[in-house]
């Protein structure tokens, strides 16, 4: 396993989502059929939001659901199962979210549960049972795990008597812990975590989202109004009381709660449709709760639409990430369905693929357009997770890794983020040959502004999600051919380069064994970072493997180069005990082998005779041991409170006076083990009860054979915990050396040595099948517009790294054009003058006399930083080009939102889909509660850098063009929502008025939820002349603004219209469409040129031509849909405006945490009086600054003895929400 193995006895089920559904198929086009791999599933969510949202077009969607803990997977078919009976909604409702259920729910469940263990005998007969053609299991231990678990939930025993009382005490005492008084002038706890549901409106849901966070761990049941009848609530969730932790405790884990599965944003803003207030800080929990329950139905109702159509399959495979996506990786290059790999680190099941559904006949994909990780990264690390995914990622310009993690606060941003990335993104992003979307185009669509302005302005707050979009780089120039029979192009790196990069890796995957940073400056953060590790050396050697494949260099060298400089390190002290495990892995790769590892190995000192290889003939380089731990001696953890053993790693030693050697890739199990009568074949019996059994404690994993015979009859094994800061704490239990059991290696009851693992034979073999680099590729790009006079003959591209910096970065790429065409070379010879030129993101012509060749790059580059290496004799020219990236000109900055053609369509690259009509339109006349939100976030588009040159780029020469279109965006934006807004929708951009060049009508603002943002339902037309000679002059009393564009951001405009007509496109595009005639997208890009085909043109414009005024130019209008284009905060600081609160009150109590106690506990500003004590004394309730309209006081008096000390706050908050606040105002 190339994971450490953690002590899993403190675990949580996570059976409710915590964070807010995403559509998983955004980054497709609308009519393709979706792949989804979904690693880490977690509960339907989702999978459902992302059905409801689907256009109407028709599409299939597979999606392929993989989790490590069996009772998700069991309650995620059991769900589905509800929905495909049209079972009552109420019981879906109840069975899905509540923790307590009344008498018809339960009888729903137990009914629910024995139908589907009737359905469940086995693979076959679930097949052609009512549920098999959607809900497909993927492999036989799955369906008998989910069998076990839908026994255990009909299980009639639970839902009365002792059962019953057992389950209650276990949710009582959860609760206790975990919720909070909610009376009124009570106790609640502030629950920032749920408010982050409401994105924009984060601050206006705190006190309700609280609210009901404490009603639920205390009544059981989200409190939304229709449950007020519902007085009898006698039975327990038991599909919330299962899971691998068992039923020591209520194993839900403590921040669950519904609203953390649902958008919240639609119960604050005051929606078209909706009259029902209240909107904003005055909207309460019960609001909440029934807008999620109302978002719930329609999910169930549109998945039920699906499956009449039968256009959705689910398949649920249950196995830990690394080995499962090993296994269908093996199984897409092999075709074998048996993978060798235990289905999980906990059990001795090998991971076997159903035949039926993986076969030459079989329908189940092994690759994939969409594969979403969760929050994998926080959980297995990224390199791990790359490694594993990025072979089953189709090669298609759509496709997509979707990873989520939780970032640390820092003042720099990169910090955070590359604890998660070992080394720089250029690094990553060039070794894997994938990259983030916003990385390399330096802005994202997607927000997650809500969650940086909470860490900015919370000293609570440490941490904040950040979701990225992970897309082949080169796979958005339209003038790359990128295509299965030209993939991207081997990489070249010197040898000396490499091995210093990997040894930096190197360094920084295994930092947490040098613990010398602890005694200088023992912070929280480095503590935890050290405790908390993912990788062992069988990652490292995974993730070499994985480059060699890409890279072509001397690896001999490279592998020599860096075993030389891992063998002198002196910065990892506990890494030489690692040495031996490191060999062993990189052999068993195929990567670097020593002499002690070759065939036939006997070193002086060796002593087979003596050792447990006695009687073996041919001993193999590479052994497996079997180390079982009596139980008795790792009941010392299992005795303890889990809270203070926590997750320490477990490893194995192998030592003798003289030598210490350290194995931490393991595998364990609680079983027996089973040895043949001959003695040749050993089985694990593995104990179904786990932990709750009594069977001993079982370890595997490889090491080197000739370890075995030094000094053997002095040789240990032990196993012991990895010494790191928490593990610290359990010196008194287990003394200085961690130590649980140890034992001689001559021990032959507790040690086995084998030639191959147990139960799941054939590892070894398999390691040297397995291809690393995926070659699924379906679409062939069309090369329009790319004319090669002269092909290139070399396709490598050499890689130069920047070794100065903190951590390795790419700095160049080179490619040659080796010149064979006779004219050419006589033109090259002849002393031509040789001219570069980028022509687009990844491609830079190169051209002497009459010859020229478009060279191409496998990352964006800077076509003003390129050099050339002429060899006119021998016929070749190097161009060497610096990559393009954060700040550094080039790359995406020439054509910010890519629209590829491709034989399905066009294709829009980095700006997401949206279905317009599935998402809420506010209510613009009833916007005033939800304007000051808005403007605050669109103005957080910036970044902090972004603000501080807001002034200088009007008048810079290298204008800052990005920031100049943000400024056009807000220019609109606010004059919708704000304190001066109007009632013009229709916006002339030019470089001044007399020269436009794009008219653009704004019918609404919708909530895209998914990104938690804003976006204009927009129509635009950027053909003046035609139009004006079709229509004639626009009325005079036609409202329209005027927003000044300089000639750069003309250019830019015309290269995003494409994206913001593809994006939101229902319609189809003609045989006759522009875009295909010409090659082109968008058609020009000049002032007078129209960039849009028109294929959209008059389409969707049923309530365009209602507005008074606009129906004359319906014809000529095509749909878009645009909104904020947001900085990238793992790159550079956002919102550092936010931290003047942090200045009030000599930092004690900030402005903002006085502003949550007004909104949570309705606090007097002055005298600190509660709400709820004026209710009861009658007086009147609390008045509210008339100037921040945040703080609220009790009386006027109040209010002027307080004025001294809110005065400088005011000001600040004012600034802040004010509805007028424009971060393009001068001095801001």
């Amino acid at each position: 396993m190339a994971h450490p193995l953690f002590w899993a006895r403190k675990s949580f089920l996570y059976a409710i989502g915590n964070t807010t559904p995403v559509n998983l198929c955004q980054s497709l086009p609308p009519k393709l059929s979706s792949q989804v791999l979904l690693l880490g599933c977690g509960d339907p969510r989702n999978i459902l939001y992302t059905l409801s949202v689907s256009s109407k077009s028709p599409r299939s969607h597979d999606f392929t659901c993989c989790d490590v803990e069996p009772a998700i997977l069991a309650r995620n078919v059991l769900i589905f199962s509800l929905i495909v009976d049209q079972c009552p909604f109420s019981a879906i409702w109840d069975i899905y979210f509540h923790m307590r259920l009344d008498k018809e729910s339960a009888t729903v469940l137990i009914d629910q549960c024995e139908k589907l263990i009737g359905h469940a005998k086995d693979i076959a007969s679930w097949r052609s049972s009512p549920y098999g053609s959607v809900l497909r299991i993927g492999t036989a231990h799955t369906l008998d795990q989910l069998r076990r678990l839908w026994k255990c939930y009909a299980d009639k025993d639970l839902y009365t008597g002792e059962g019953l009382q057992h389950l209650d005490s276990q949710l009582r005492v959860a609760a206790g812990a975990n919720s909070a008084e909610d009376t009124m002038g009570g106790k609640v706890e502030v629950n920032f975590t749920a408010s982050r549901s409401a994105g924009p409106f984060s601050v206006a849901a705190l006190f309700a989202v609280s609210e009901h966070f404490s009603r639920y761990w205390k009544q059981g049941v989200s409190p939304e109004s229709l449950e007020e009848n519902k007085t009898s609530l006698p039975h327990i969730n038991t599909t919330l009381a299962f899971s691998n932790a068992g039923l020591d405790k209520w194993p839900l884990h403590y921040g669950a709660d519904p609203l953390l599965a649902f958008h919240l944003a639609p119960a604050l803003a005051p929606l078209k449709g909706n009259t029902k207030g209240p909107y904003g800080n005055k909207a309460n929990q019960k609001k909440l709760a029934s807008t999620i329950r109302k978002e719930f139905a329609n999910w169930c109702s549109t998945f039920s639409t699906f499956i009449q159509h039968n256009t959705v399959i689910i398949r649920f495979i249950l196995g830990e990430v690394l080995a499962f996506t090993q296994a269908l990786h093996y199984y897409s290059t092999t075709g074998s369905t048996s993978s060798g790999q235990f289905a999980s680190p906990w059990t001795a099941q090998e991971l076997l693929l159903d035949p039926l559904e993986y076969s030459q006949e079989g329908v189940a994909p092994s690759s994939f357009n969409v594969i979403d990780t969760s929050n994998l990264i926080d959980h297995v690390g990224l390199i791990n997770l790359l490694v594993c995914t990025v072979p089953l990622l189709l090669r298609e310009p759509y496709s997509v890794l979707l990873t989520e993690a939780l970032l640390s606060v820092s003042d720099d941003p990169l910090t955070g983020f590359s604890a998660s990335t070992i080394t720089s993104l250029s690094v990553i992003s060039i070794l894997f040959g994938l990259a983030p979307l916003s990385y390399i185009t330096n802005f994202t669509t997607q927000s997650n502004v809500h969650e940086v302005a909470s860490q900015q302005m919370m000293s609570s707050s440490t941490q904040y999600h950040e979701r990225l979009s992970w897309k082949f780089p080169s796979s958005g120039d339209p003038h790359i051919l990128w295509e299965a029979q030209q993939p991207d192009p081997k990489l070249v790196l010197d040898p000396s380069q490499l091995s210093n990069v990997l040894f930096q890796i190197y360094l920084k995957m295994f930092e947490a064994e040098d613990p010398r940073p602890l005694l200088f400056n023992p912070t929280l953060q480095k503590m935890t970072e050290r405790t908390i590790t993912h990788y062992v050396r069988a990652s490292l050697a995974a993730f070499i493997k994985f480059i060699q494949t890409r890279i072509t260099t001397d690896w001999t060298e490279v592998m020599d180069r860096f075993m030389f400089r891992v063998e002198g390190d002196k910065t990892l002290l506990t890494g030489p005990n690692y040495y031996q495990e490191m060999l062993c892995h990189l052999h068993l790769r195929g990567l670097y082998t020593t002499d002690s590892l070759r065939p036939g190995f006997m070193a002086p000192g060796l002593d087979k005779a003596r050792s447990r290889l006695s009687t073996w003939k041919d001993i193999p380089p590479v052994v497996c041991v079997l180390f079982t731990v009596p139980r008795k001696h790792i009941k010392v953890l299992e005795d303890e409170d889990p809270n203070i053993v926590g997750t320490p790693h477990l490893q194995c030693e192998i030592y003798h006076a003289m030598g210490h050697s350290a194995y931490a890739s393991l595998q364990a199990v609680f079983g027996i083990v089973q040895v043949s009568a001959a003695g040749e074949q050993v089985t694990i019996i593995e104990d179904e009860k786990g932990w709750h059994g009594s069977s001993p404690f079982i370890l595997i994993f490889w090491v080197p054979s000739w370890t075995l015979m030094q000094n053997p009859r002095e040789l240990n094994i032990r196993l012991a915990l990895k010494s790191t800061p928490g593990a610290a704490k359990l010196t008194p239990l287990l003394g200085l050396s961690l130590e649980l059991f140890l034992t001689k290696m001559t021990d032959t009851k507790h040690v086995h040595v084998l030639r191959d693992r147990p139960n799941a034979p054939g590892e070894l073999t398999r390691l040297g099948q397995v291809a690393t680099i995926s070659t699924a590729v379906t679409t062939t790009l069309p090369t329009a517009g790319n004319v090669l006079d002269v092909s290139m003959s070399s396709p490598a591209a050499e890689i130069a790294f920047d070794s100065a910096k903190k951590l390795h970065a790419v700095s160049t790429l080179t490619r040659r054009w080796n010149v064979t065409h006779e004219k050419a070379k006589e033109q090259l010879l002849s002393g031509k003058a040789v001219a570069t030129a980028q022509v687009s993101p990844c491609a830079i012509k190169v051209s002497f006399g009459s010859f020229s060749q478009d060279v191409t790059f496998p990352y964006p580059v800077n076509g003003t930083k390129t050099k050339l290496r002429i060899a006119r004799k021998s016929s070749y020219l190097e161009i060497v080009a610096q990559i393009s990236g954060y700040q550094i000109p080039g790359g995406y900055s020439l054509n910010q939102a890519p629209v590829l053609l491709t034989p399905t369509g066009p294709v829009s690259w980095n700006i997401h889909y949206l279905n317009l009509d599935k998402l809420p339109a506010l209510d613009l006349t009833k916007s005033d509660s939800c304007d000051s939100a808005i403007n605050v976030h669109i103005s957080l588009m910036l970044s902090d850098r972004e603000r501080a040159n807001m002034t200088t780029n009007e008048t810079s020469e290298a204008r800052d063009v990005l920031l100049d279109v943000k400024g056009t965006i807000f220019a609109m934006f606010k004059n919708i929502v704000g304190e001066e807004k109007t009632n013009i929708r229709v916006y002339q951009l030019g470089e001044n008025e007399l020269t436009l060049h794009t008219r653009i009508f704004i019918l609404d603002l919708r909530l895209d939820l998914s990104s938690h943002t804003i976006v204009a339902d927009a129509f635009a037309f950027s053909d003046e002349d035609a139009v004006l000679q079709k229509h004639g002059p626009f009325p005079f009393a036609l409202p329209m603004m005027f927003v000044q564009t300089p000639k750069d951001e003309v250019t830019v405009w015309k290269g995003l219209l494409p994206a913001l007509a593809e994006r939101c496109r229902s319609w189809e595009h003609k045989p006759t469409c522009e875009y295909t005639k010409t090659g082109k997208i968008p058609l020009g890009v000049n002032v007078k040129q129209d960039p849009l085909c028109q294929c959209g043109r008059g389409i969707g414009t049923e309530e365009f031509v209602k507005v008074k005024g606009w129906a004359p130019f319906a014809p000529f209008v095509t749909r878009i849909a645009f909104g904020p284009l947001f900085a990238v905060s793992y790159l550079e600081s956002v919102g550092g405006m936010l931290k003047s609160f942090q200045t009030i009150n000599e930092m004690v109590e900030s402005g903002i945490n006085l502003q949550i106690a007004n909104l949570i506990k309705e606090i007097c500003g002055g005298c600190h009086t509660t709400a709820a004590k004026l209710l009861k004394e009658g007086k009147p309730k609390m008045m509210v600054c008339s100037r921040c309209k945040l703080v609220s006081y009790c009386s006027q008096k109040c209010q002027k003895a307080a004025w001294k000390e809110h005065k400088p706050q005011c000001n600040v908050i004012s600034q802040l929400t004010s509805q007028t606040y424009n971060p393009w105002s001068h001095g801001t």
